[in-house]
């Protein structure tokens, strides 16, 4: 994760919802997110991201529990009211397991019908992303997995009176052959260990729009991504 973890936009989810992937992180947005509120979110969630990896010196794929609370931490103190992650073993009752079933059972049990939906939504537009070799898989990907392990977590913003919550799930797995698309292939249940943790997060705009907490976020995550822009070659004349 040596690059910014800059949201990359997915394909929006219809009718009325939209997602983003920041680094290992896919997080869709209920159509009453402002569009100000899922800026914000977006780059709260890759800075903490970042500072896991740069400060904490956690690896996800290596040590996924203790980079999560990291992460969460990390959220708790630039603006977000939550509590920690417990993590639990997830119970594979079929011989054959796929992963994006498993997240959404998870999300089942914790988000309301319509936010459940835009969240598959989300999902199916990965989906449709790894099946082009879009920006957006490459990215979620790339920070996901590696050698028989993979570690993402996927989040779900609503807004009710101007109140931003966010449902953050993390997932962790070892045994998996990695695959081009991991989140779809088929695994058997013997050889795949599962654990998860889900918590709530509520925005506190005053703490956030504070001096020096979100208007610092903003700027670092927007000067890493013009860092990486400025680095890239000119893009040649049409």
């Amino acid at each position: 994760m040596d690059d910014p973890a800059a949201p990359a936009l997915a394909p929006a989810p219809q009718p009325s919802g939209s997602a983003a992937t920041v680094g290992n992180s896919l997080v869709s947005f209920t159509s009453d997110v402002s569009p100000t509120h899922a800026t914000e979110l977006q780059y709260a969630v890759g800075f903490a991201q970042l500072h896991a990896v740069q400060t904490g010196g956690f690896d996800p794929l290596k040590d996924p529990l203790d980079y999560f609370k990291y992460v969460q931490n990390m959220l708790t103190n630039i603006g977000f009211v939550g509590q920690g992650y417990a993590f639990s073993d997830f119970s594979l009752a079929t011989q054959t397991v796929e992963l994006d079933q498993v997240v959404l059972q998870v999300l089942g049990g914790l988000l309301t019908a319509d936010a459940l939906a835009i969240a598959e939504s989300a999902v199916k537009a990965l989906e449709d992303s790894a099946d082009s070799g879009g920006a957006p898989w490459t990215i979620f990907s790339s920070h996901s997995q590696s050698t028989n392990q993979g570690t993402f977590s996927l989040g779900t913003a609503n807004e009710t009176n101007g109140q931003v919550t966010l449902q953050l799930s993390a997932f962790q797995m070892t045994g998996a052959e990695e695959t081009d698309k991991f989140l779809w292939a088929s695994y058997s249940s013997t050889s795949l260990s599962i654990q998860y943790a889900d918590t709530t997060l509520t925005l506190n705009d005053n703490l956030w729009n504070s001096p020096g907490v979100g208007d610092t976020v903003t700027s670092q995550m927007q000067a890493l991504s013009a860092g990486y822009i400025a680095g890239l070659p000119p893009l040649k004349p049409a």
